[in-house]
């Protein structure tokens, strides 16, 4: 179930493990891109103008980005789907170079305040394969980012 602390992160795009690195209203330049780290949590508008919630998305170095989505079938829906969707929906993993990803959009970059974990391109090819479904309050794509960073407990034994 998504936390207060996920539910601020994806609304104002700030958190308490994080610090904020870079904000910006469109593209990111080449010297912005230098500056990225893998790890770091690229957070960004899911259309132009005013937006609700952010779509979250982690660099892995090499210029691209990771992320998960909620398969989008029908383009009048487009944005809507990861927004109001509570049951299961199909999902899809993208890596994208940076500039594809944020497309023009207002954006926040976000870097872990400890280090990211060992075994980071490892978690990344592992998300790659992902069978996740899309679930607006259980799986979505801050659950995925945090995922990759080793943040999630989703993995860790429910208590009996």
């Amino acid at each position: 179930m998504i936390t207060q602390g996920e539910f601020e992160l994806l609304i104002s795009g700030t958190h308490e493990n994080f610090n904020q690195i870079m904000k910006a209203e469109g593209d990111i330049t080449d010297r912005e891109i230098s500056k990225l780290r893998e790890g770091d949590l690229i957070l960004r508008n899911k259309r132009k103008g005013v937006c609700l919630f952010y779509h979250a998305g982690v660099y892995c170095g090499n210029e691209e980005v990771i992320e998960f989505f909620a398969a989008e079938s029908d383009q009048r829906t487009a944005g809507l789907v990861s927004c109001s969707s509570t049951s299961g929906v199909n999902s899809g993993v993208n890596k994208a170079h940076v500039n594809n990803y944020i497309c023009n959009l207002p954006y926040v970059v976000l870097r872990l305040k400890n280090p990211i974990p060992k075994g980071f391109a490892d978690r990344v090819k592992k998300a790659m394969r992902s069978k996740e479904k899309y679930n607006l309050l259980t799986y979505n794509c801050l659950h995925f980012a945090l995922e990759v960073l080793g943040l999630s407990t989703r993995s860790l034994p429910q208590r009996q």
